[in-house]
């Protein structure tokens, strides 16, 4: 029988951004995993996030690079800028409180993080356990989930306007210096953004013109 927590964070996965129903029991204990902080673990025995953060922080690391990579023309500085504001613990901790997604509520602490208002759920720790998340989806239900989730929460496709780098132009330019996209549509000057392929409907054809997954029936 599943104990208070595994039902709360069950009821957790059921709603946005995840939408998971019939979470495997291996999953689940991932994700359980994934809600608690080595301040509870420390205290009453068991497994923390800390193993999957290690993970989750890899794998997202990789989506953003991916994006930047495959959406832009920017040179390497400015890709490694990009990068490291889309996965910095303070951005992660903002969207994430943002998107309303209620890691605060559910994440089991030890008494050093009980306040006289509750518990005491600090940035980093918030950031941590969002990247255990995408660990334990990564581990459960595949790298296209993560992709999902991470556009969905940290909207990791805000390309920058113009890169960071002096140098040279990073994009070619035609029509009177009119920048244009891999399309052939026009974009912002000093850069290039096409379409990440998870939005092609060509390219995914359970995502519809607006970018949203149709017909998802995720157990």
């Amino acid at each position: 029988m599943e104990s208070d927590f595994e039902m709360e964070v069950r009821q957790f996965l059921a709603r946005d951004p995840f939408r998971y129903r019939k979470v495997p029991a291996e999953g689940l204990v991932l994700f359980c995993q994934a809600l608690t902080h080595d301040s509870f673990t420390n205290e009453r025995g068991g497994e923390s996030y800390e193993r999957l953060e290690f993970l989750g922080d890899a794998i997202l690391e990789f989506v953003v690079c991916e994006e930047v990579y495959s959406d832009t023309d920017l040179r390497e500085g400015a890709m490694t800028d990009f990068k490291q504001d889309r996965v910095a613990n303070r951005r992660i901790s903002e969207r994430v409180l943002t998107y309303g997604l209620g890691i605060d509520g559910i994440m089991r602490v030890g008494g050093g993080h009980q306040g006289p208002d509750g518990k005491v759920v600090e940035e980093n720790m918030r950031a941590d356990s969002f990247e255990a998340l995408l660990a334990a989806v990564y581990l459960t239900y595949g790298m296209d989930e993560v992709r999902r989730i991470v556009h969905e929460v940290i909207d990791s496709t805000g390309i920058p306007s113009c890169p960071a780098d002096s140098g040279g132009p990073d994009v070619p330019e035609t029509n009177g210096g009119v920048v244009q996209g891999l399309r052939g549509e026009p974009a912002g000057a000093g850069c290039v953004l096409a379409g990440h392929p998870a939005q092609n409907p060509l390219v995914h054809p359970a995502v519809d013109r607006y970018g949203m997954v149709k017909n998802r029936d995720v157990p």
